[in-house]
């Protein structure tokens, strides 16, 4: 079914299981919308922002490129087998706890300004960035985490450390976690790693290696610095002025 025919069947709710779009299907700012048919396959990208009314997604959903829920603050949760070829922006769903255990996502997937999010599930993996910016209810990662490019968890001021075994392909943005306390030995940042406003940081983790740029601004209890650190571009330290000699 071509995708004006298509949203015109959602919304009249006369939509078959098993529908298959061809295409893009644009629902953008449908505020009476509560709910997909089963089996949804669209086969190009997919447009939910701002339908506040959808609570859930329909089992057995699949989209081809981009699957964008900006906005749906009445989201509760995703179906254990959501199929997305790329990247999953689910910004502002402010009603969003949580994500289905094993959850793989093939391109990036943005979470920013989901409040009510405070763990994510074992097994998550993004082929792509992980933006979690003001997850304020965020307080801990899987300790089995991989983000094959960056991880921002800029604003994330619940969370208190990060996992021993993190993987982060990219740069790890923690500007103003002010609750972050420590970072794990050994941790290894393939591009930058800003550390902007962490105000309760005391010291760097022995075996920290940073390729870019490391971003100490504003952390004042910084008291020392690793003997073994390993910066290759710019060390930033402005306020950083307690420092042992």
């Amino acid at each position: 079914m071509d995708s004006n025919a298509a949203r015109a069947a959602i919304l009249e709710g006369t939509a078959p299981t098993g529908l298959r779009v061809e295409g893009n299907l644009n629902l953008v700012g449908c505020l009476d919308l509560v709910s997909l048919p089963d089996n949804l396959d669209v086969a190009g990208s997919l447009h939910l922002n701002s339908c506040a009314g959808l609570s859930v997604l329909p089992a057995g959903l699949r989209v081809g490129i981009y699957l964008d829920l900006t906005g749906c603050t009445g989201l509760k949760g995703l179906s254990r087998d959501l199929n997305v070829g790329g990247n999953i922006n689910m910004s502002y769903c402010l009603g969003l706890a949580s994500l289905p255990a094993g959850f793989q996502v093939k391109g990036s997937l943005s979470m920013a300004h989901c409040a009510q999010l405070t763990q994510l599930p074992a097994g998550l993996r993004t082929a792509r960035h992980l933006n979690l910016t003001r997850c304020t209810g965020l307080e801990r990662l899987p300790a089995d985490l991989v983000v094959d490019r960056n991880l921002d968890l800029t604003h994330c001021t619940s969370l208190r450390k990060l996992p021993a075994a993190l993987t982060v392909g990219g740069g790890l943005y923690l500007n103003n976690c002010k609750r972050l306390i420590e970072l794990p030995d050994g941790l290894h940042v393939h591009r930058s790693l800003d550390l902007t406003g962490c105000s309760r940081l005391t010291a760097l983790p022995h075996g920290l290696r940073v390729d870019g740029d490391l971003d100490l601004t504003g952390c004042a209890q910084l008291r020392e610095l690793p003997a073994d650190l390993q910066v290759g571009g710019r060390l930033a330290m402005d306020g950083v002025t307690g420092l042992r000699p």
